[in-house]
C-alpha cells in the first residue's frame, strides 16, 4: 500500500471528535425603532454566509490528524467488508455510467470507466454512512475512530471492480489517516479554492479536449513570437514551442477566456471549470515542438489536482 502517498495528500482539519456540530444563526432582527417613529425600521437584510468549503476527504467525519508513525499493518479480520460491498453497489447504481458492464472479472467486478469517479464516490458513500474514508493511491482506507483502520484494494490491475474476501488487505493500528500535510493554493486568477486529487485516470473520452485545441490554434495566432513556425514536427504543422512555460501559461490565459482555470505543473497543462474534477494535457512533444491530436488528454483527477 502507498501510505506515504497518504502522508502528503491531505489536510488537516482541526476537530477532536467524530461528529461535530453546527451552530445555528443569531434570530434577533437586525433592525431598530428610530427616536420619535412611530414605526419600526425596515430589517437591515443580514447578509448571507458564504458556505463552508467541504474539508479534505479523509476529514468529513470530523476525526483529528492520526498518530500514526509507520509501524506495520498486518492482515487480520476485516471490519467494514460489508459496508465497503455496499458503497461500491450503492455507487453502480447512482452512477452506472462510470462502469461497463458488460465486462466484468466475476460478479459485480465491472471495468471501471473513470477510475477517479470511482475511487470519489466510494469515498463519499463510505463517509455518508458515518465513516472516515480515504485513498491512498492503491488502497481504500475506512476508520470511524483513530483507534484503527481497515485498508481494502478496490480496483484491479485490469481497471475492473474488485470483489471477495482479497478486497480486505491489512488493518493498521493506529489509524493511518489523516495526516499532517496542506490543501494546494488558491491558483492566481482563479476564483475556485485550492483542492486535492484522490485518483486520476484516462477516460474514454475528454469533456474539454475541444477547448483546449482551440486555445492552441488561437495561442499560435496571437502570440507567433513564443514559436518558431519554420520549425514543425515532422509530418505535421505543430511549431517548434521556444520557451515551454511560456506556451503554457499562455494557453492558461487564453483558456480563461472560455471560464478554465489553469496551471502548469511542469509536465502538462491542468484545468477545471469545477472543483469535482479536472483534466490533464500533455501539449508539448518531448522535442520541444507543440503537440496536438487526441494523444494530448492524458486523464482525469477527482476531486480536481489544484
Amino acid at each position: 500500500m502507498k501510505l506515504s502517498r497518504n502522508l502528503a495528500l491531505l489536510a488537516v482539519v482541526g476537530a477532536s471528535v467524530l461528529v461535530s456540530s453546527c451552530g445555528g444563526g443569531n434570530d434577533t432582527p437586525a433592525g431598530s425603532t428610530p427616536s420619535g417613529s412611530g414605526s419600526a425600521a425596515a430589517p437591515t437584510p443580514t447578509p448571507t454566509p458564504a458556505p463552508t468549503p467541504r474539508p479534505a476527504f479523509g476529514f468529513a467525519c470530523g476525526a483529528p490528524a492520526s498518530p500514526f508513525s509507520g509501524q506495520a499493518c498486518p492482515r487480520g479480520n476485516a471490519h467494514y467488508f460489508d459496508e465497503v460491498n455496499k458503497a461500491i453497489d450503492q455507487l453502480v447504481a447512482e452512477q452506472p455510467g462510470i462502469f461497463d458492464r458488460n465486462d466484468q472479472r466475476g460478479a459485480g467486478g465491472y471495468r471501471v470507466l473513470s477510475i477517479g469517479a470511482y475511487i470519489t464516490g466510494v469515498v463519499t458513500n463510505m463517509e455518508k454512512m458515518g465513516f472516515c474514508a480515504n485513498y491512498d493511491g492503491e488502497e481504500l482506507q475506512v476508520k470511524n475512530s483513530n483507534a484503527f483502520n481497515d485498508q481494502y484494494h478496490i480496483l484491479l490491475s485490469t481497471g475492473h471492480v474488485r470483489r471477495g474476501e482479497g478486497m480486505y488487505r491489512a488493518t493498521c493500528e493506529p489509524a493511518a489517516f489523516p495526516a499532517a500535510a496542506t490543501v494546494p493554493g488558491q491558483v492566481p486568477g482563479c476564483a475556485l479554492p485550492g483542492s486535492r486529487e484522490l485518483a486520476c485516470g484516462r477516460e474514454p473520452s475528454s469533456r474539454y479536449y475541444n477547448d483546449v485545441e482551440w486555445a492552441i490554434d488561437e495561442v499560435i495566432r496571437t502570440r507567433p513570437e513564443l514559436f518558431n513556425l519554420g520549425n514543425t514536427q515532422p509530418g505535421t504543422n505543430w511549431p517548434l514551442a521556444l520557451d515551454g512555460p511560456a506556451y503554457h501559461q499562455a494557453l492558461v490565459t487564453v483558456l480563461a477566456q472560455r471560464g478554465y482555470c489553469g496551471r502548469f505543473d511542469g509536465f502538462e497543462l491542468a484545468i477545471k471549470k469545477v472543483n469535482d474534477f479536472n483534466e490533464q494535457f500533455d501539449v508539448q512533444l518531448s522535442s520541444g515542438h507543440v503537440r496536438r491530436g487526441d494523444g494530448i488528454y492524458r486523464s482525469s483527477c477527482y476531486p480536481a489536482a489544484f
